[in-house]
């Protein structure tokens, strides 16, 4: 099988579910900066991806909604 070793952009190793979305990075790691993920089988490719934190309410029913928050701050 292929093996996945995630880093935080700090440079810590940090445990990421094989079949996490990376459209919901935001709501488990609020660190701005470049995560990276190595994915090894027979051979190795690395990605990079680049998160911009925006703490602030996401309910778009409640008086404070931040319409540009990706990271509920409740």
């Amino acid at each position: 099988g292929h093996t996945y070793v995630w880093t935080d952009p700090a440079g810590t190793a940090i445990n990421v579910p094989t079949n996490y979305s990376l459209l919901n990075l935001n709501t488990h790691y609020v660190t701005d900066g470049d995560y990276t993920v190595v994915v090894t089988n027979s051979c190795s490719e690395t990605a990079t991806i680049t998160q911009n934190v925006v703490a602030g309410c996401t309910d778009s029913t409640a008086t404070n909604y931040n319409s540009f928050a990706n990271y509920d701050d409740s």
